[in-house]
């Protein structure tokens, strides 16, 4: 089954009838997710050089979910909770 079944938020909130209702699709495909935001993110950073300022996502954007896919990876392989900070 591909359905996240509880989904907790750090303050106790409970979005579980949020999270049944989403379709995950690339979990099984992964080149079903589309490179659209990837050319569109490398256009940015391509720009911020040119232009010299900041692109609009950095280094610090990307490490979250980075994160919480290590973090979920983890919680999977020792079938345990992982706190994700």
């Amino acid at each position: 089954e591909d359905n996240i079944i509880e989904w907790k938020t750090v303050d106790g909130d409970n979005i579980e009838h949020i999270a049944s209702s989403l379709e995950f699709n690339s979990a099984s495909d992964p080149t079903a997710i589309g490179k659209k935001g990837h050319i569109k993110q490398i256009n940015d950073f391509v720009n911020a050089i040119l232009e010299d300022r900041q692109p609009l996502l950095d280094q610090y954007d990307g490490k979250i979910p980075v994160e919480i896919i290590l973090g979920i990876y983890e919680s999977s392989k020792s079938n345990k909770k992982v706190l994700l900070c």
